[in-house]
């Protein structure tokens, strides 16, 4: 089996998480997408919300069944990809995986823990998502484009998660607004 493994926090899950999992299904032969929903990413805020984002992206994924939400990182109680993924090495050795992200990630993608020996471990894949981003200190290190891979010239979905939460702030602020006048 071939499964393509979509990290993040999805808070919310949007349309471009949507494409990215699409074009990985076609363009990677995958046989699913797993969307793994971290309890808590690094690099972020103290996130509380674990519980009701796992829900949402369960709910918005009901109508594809190889769209599989999985919580991994609580199951295995792990917070870094590298230890998701060894231990994905020892609970489904027969599976082959591929990490798929938006090009974005590939921007910090040298700030990961461990990150030199996470295309060792899996393949990772990058999708375009906007106008190309800045070449990360990881693309120098691995030139196989079988270890870390960019796909560019694909349909692109330029949303984000951090657009959309930013857009609720500005609601609720323009609601408050009026309600105070």
């Amino acid at each position: 089996m071939r499964v393509g493994l979509l990290g993040g926090s999805f808070n919310p899950l949007h349309s471009g998480h949507i494409h990215i999992a699409h074009e990985s299904l076609k363009r990677l032969h995958l046989d699913a997408v797993w969307f793994l929903v971290s309890p808590q990413n690094p690099f972020k805020e103290s996130s509380d919300n674990f519980d009701l984002r796992f829900a949402h992206v369960r709910d918005s994924l009901k109508r594809n069944p190889r769209f599989i939400p999985v919580c991994l990182e609580s199951s295995f109680a792990t917070q870094r990809t590298f230890h998701t993924l060894r231990n994905l090495e020892i609970f489904f050795s027969g599976t082959n995986f591929v990490w798929i992200a938006g090009d974005d990630i590939a921007q910090e993608f040298h700030r990961w823990f461990q990150w030199q020996k996470l295309p060792h471990m899996v393949p990772f894949v990058f999708f375009e998502r906007q106008a190309p981003v800045r070449r990360s200190k990881a693309f120098q290190r691995f030139a196989s484009p079988h270890t870390l891979l960019r796909l560019r010239h694909i349909p692109r979905n330029a949303l984000s998660s951090s657009y959309l939460r930013q857009k609720a702030d500005q609601v609720i602020m323009n609601v408050s607004h009026k309600k105070e006048r």
